[in-house]
């Protein structure tokens, strides 16, 4: 009987245990766009309307940077610059007090638009250390206490805009995208070491902004799949070896792919038709009907004209109408693209295979750089001028595209969502909170935070965390929010 009893104890201590850790996930925002880059939790109670003086639970006043907060435990990340310093905050989540602050002394200044700064990627969280990425650094890890971990210098980065991809935690590494005009590859390092596991090249073509998620389908290895120029691709996290590809798809990327149900949801930039490089750019300058390197009319991309002989034409060196535009899934009129992407499979020896399907394709007021938005079978995209646009995830038919009035502005954070709401944030800081629903879904408020905005905000335990130019607001209801424990960097 005694050994029963003790056996029952231990089996009801394991289950809350178990709960406890599932309840402390569900309440962490622990990457760019929370769970696996998807926008969406699980939070609930959240308030439609708030601003500098309505439904304030705190307001922190931090440094200049465009990533976006991660939570885990009690804890609240956020990097930042000053001057020549590169900064990793560590705020309290339940009342923004800010524990620690480290600084780490810029390498170089890369180049970048107005728009992406030397903050711009987002750090990624395990719930007990903080790994961040500049691209005027490289990777640095702290624990929660503030203890540095591991340095690995990175770059420079050859990449027009600015990196402003941000790394993402799968299995035990991180793992890194740095698409380039030279010298493109992904990367994993170990979490607990940062020793480099492992580094494989991809397309030298314009660069790109989109943050890889994690694929975990059954009887498979967990793979990291990236939207990056010309492919959706692959990889499988343990080796990096390239598992499956999708042609087809656009020259820069900058949103997150989405995934649900083995479909995944993608939005990139259209390249120019060949015809549009002859007759609008004056690429082919000895008129031979084709377009080689040195012809390419933009010097910083004709790592595209290379990887499109090599990967898809000949391999001649030049580059002809065929060639380029079935490379773009291109037709006379090139326009930017939102498609519903089936996963690839693997063939019996795990050989990279192009056997991904795209679905369909909407070329309609499509997005700029904010990512896709899905939830609850509805496509939400964000467009400037504040166009929303949803789309029936299942058909990729239109259900409706109307302006957020009040909020007619530009857009470069991503929307999110939860509690049955969707969250706009405009880049002179107007949040709108909507009704979710695909032909039905409609304005609760517009709020005007009064500031520039371009950081993605973070849901988690009944608050929304929004982040502006110089400060992080928690929004919420703070007499009914239990913050979970802090967590112990040396469990």
């Amino acid at each position: 009987m005694r050994l029963k009893f003790m056996i029952a104890t231990w089996r009801l201590t394991l289950a809350i245990i178990c709960f406890g850790c599932v309840s402390s996930q569900a309440d962490d925002w622990s990457r760019f766009r929370g769970p696996n880059g998807s926008g969406v939790a699980e939070a609930d109670s959240l308030p439609v309307e708030f601003g500098p003086k309505q439904n304030v639970v705190w307001k922190a006043v931090v440094a200049s940077g465009n990533s976006s907060p991660v939570l885990a435990g009690d804890r609240i990340f956020l990097t930042a610059y000053a001057d020549q310093q590169l900064l990793v905050l560590c705020l309290d989540r339940k009342t923004g007090k800010t524990l620690w602050q480290k600084s780490i002394g810029k390498q170089r200044s890369e180049r970048r638009t107005v728009r992406n700064d030397p903050a711009s990627p987002t750090p990624v969280t395990d719930g007990k250390n903080i790994y961040a990425f500049f691209s005027d650094f490289g990777l640095i890890s702290y624990d929660f206490q503030g203890q540095e971990r591991w340095r690995i210098p990175l770059g420079p980065f050859k990449v027009p805009h600015g990196m402003a991809t941000s790394p993402i935690l799968a299995d035990a590494r991180i793992i890194l995208v740095a698409d380039q005009t030279e010298g493109s590859y992904i990367a994993a390092f170990d979490k607990d070491s940062g020793r480099l596991a492992w580094k494989t090249l991809r397309l030298d073509i314009a660069g790109g902004h989109s943050t890889p998620i994690v694929y975990k389908p059954n009887h498979s290895p967990t793979q990291v799949v990236v939207s990056g120029p010309l492919e959706l691709t692959s990889y499988a996290v343990e080796t990096g070896k390239k598992l499956w590809a999708v042609c087809g798809m656009g020259i820069n990327p900058i949103s997150v792919p989405v995934f649900s149900k083995d479909i995944f949801y993608i939005n990139t930039e259209a390249a120019p038709t060949f015809e549009m490089l002859i007759k609008d750019m004056k690429a082919d300058k000895d008129q031979d009907g084709k377009i080689s390197i040195s012809e390419f009319p933009t010097p910083a991309y004709r790592g595209t004209v290379r990887a499109v002989d090599q990967e898809y034409g000949n391999q001649d060196g030049v580059v002809d109408a065929k060639e380029w535009n079935e490379a773009f899934g291109l037709t006379e009129s090139a326009s930017n693209s939102f498609l519903a992407v089936s996963a690839g499979k693997l063939s019996a020896h795990a050989k990279p295979l192009r056997t991904g399907k795209i679905k369909w394709r909407v070329a309609k007021s499509l997005i700029d750089v904010p990512s896709v938005l899905l939830y609850r079978e509805v496509i939400y995209l964000i467009k400037s001028g504040g166009i929303v646009t949803t789309v029936n995830a299942e058909t990729g038919e239109i259900f409706k595209q109307a302006r957020l009035q009040g909020a007619i502005d530009s857009y470069f954070a991503s929307p999110v969502a939860a509690d049955g709401k969707i969250f706009f944030v405009s880049e002179n800081g107007k949040v709108v909170s909507v009704k979710a629903g695909g032909k039905d879904w409609e304005i609760l408020a517009v709020n005007d935070l009064d500031e520039q905005c371009y950081a993605t905000p973070a849901i988690a335990d009944g608050r929304i965390y929004i982040r502006t130019k110089t400060s992080l607001y928690a929004f919420g209801k703070p007499d009914k929010v239990e913050v979970p424990p802090t967590v112990d960097s040396k469990d």
